[in-house]
This record gives structure tokens, C-alpha cells and sequence, in this order.
């Protein structure tokens, strides 16, 4: 898979496009390649002849939306990726590419499986250890509140009138 090369400081500039442009400045340290700046493109960078534009798999991507598209397909050298179309096309489609031995690569079909469900009954006695009684809540005795101490006279403040 290539590298994607974005051009200097796309990230700052909202005005620049993403894509790439050899860099022309005196002091350009992209056209310099100095070190830990981003890299410029460059044959030396390119992918093996052979290996260019293949699925990482090794085999020739084959877009298929059609039975006659699934039929031209060598099984040796190509697999199949199914355009968007609905799902009953598609398994249609999976069905006879796996006739032909055919591997497509964006499709997967459902398996409905039933699940059943296992009730496991347990011993007694082990239901008895995990349960605790619960705890009995005490009464409380309601007791009356206690009388007002009286605060001795020396202590409480009298009013001056003005």
C-alpha cells in the first residue's frame, strides 16, 4: 500500500488542498529533505511493479455487481468485492461465487444459529449456604426527652431599656 504525500503545512492553512505540490521556496526544508520534515515522493518510494495495485492478499480486485461480472473471474488470479446492492443480491452472488471457488472480500454471510437455553438446577444445599437470614431489625425503645436544665439567673443577660 503507497503512502499518502499531503502537501507543507496543509494542516495550518485552510486555503491549500490536500493534495501534492513539489515545494519551490529558497529555504524549503521539504525540497531540502532535512531531516524530520515530511517526505517528498519519489521513485526510490514505489512499489514493486508486480506488486502495484494488488490486494494486500496478492490477488487482482475485481469489482462485481452483476452474475455476468462473477463469471469472467479467474479464481487463480482475482478475487471478487461486491458493489453496494442489497442483501439478497449479494448472498445471491456469494452462493455462486462459492460454487466457483471464488473469494470475495466484503461479504459475510449471516449464520442463524438457535440458541438454546440450558437450565442448570443446583443442589440445595448450595442455594442454602449462599442465602443469609436477614437481619432482624431491633425496636427501639421510644424514652421521653430529657427535662431543660434551668439556666441560673446570674446568666442570663437582662435588657437595658434606653
Amino acid at each position: 500500500m503507497s503512502k499518502e504525500y499531503y502537501r507543507k503545512e496543509v494542516h495550518r492553512r485552510k486555503r491549500l488542498t490536500k493534495t501534492w505540490r513539489k515545494p519551490k521556496g529558497m529555504h524549503s526544508k521539504v525540497r531540502r529533505k532535512e531531516r524530520q520534515v515530511i517526505d517528498m515522493p519519489s521513485s526510490r518510494r514505489r512499489s514493486p511493479a508486480k506488486t502495484r495495485g494488488l490486494h494486500p492478499s496478492g490477488f487482482e480486485e475485481i469489482l462485481v455487481s452483476t452474475l455476468s461480472q462473477l463469471e469472467k473471474i479467474d479464481p487463480k488470479t482475482q478475487v471478487a468485492r461486491f458493489s453496494k446492492m442489497g442483501r439478497k443480491k449479494k448472498t445471491m452472488l456469494f452462493n455462486h461465487a462459492k460454487k466457483q471457488k471464488i473469494k470475495v472480500l466484503n461479504f459475510k454471510p449471516e449464520v442463524k444459529e438457535k440458541k438454546e437455553e440450558v437450565k442448570i438446577e443446583k443442589p440445595k444445599e448450595e442455594i442454602k449456604k449462599k442465602e443469609t437470614p436477614k437481619p432482624v431489625k431491633k425496636e427501639v425503645k421510644k424514652t421521653e426527652k430529657p427535662e431543660k436544665k434551668e439556666v441560673p439567673k446570674k446568666m442570663i443577660k437582662k435588657e437595658v431599656k434606653k
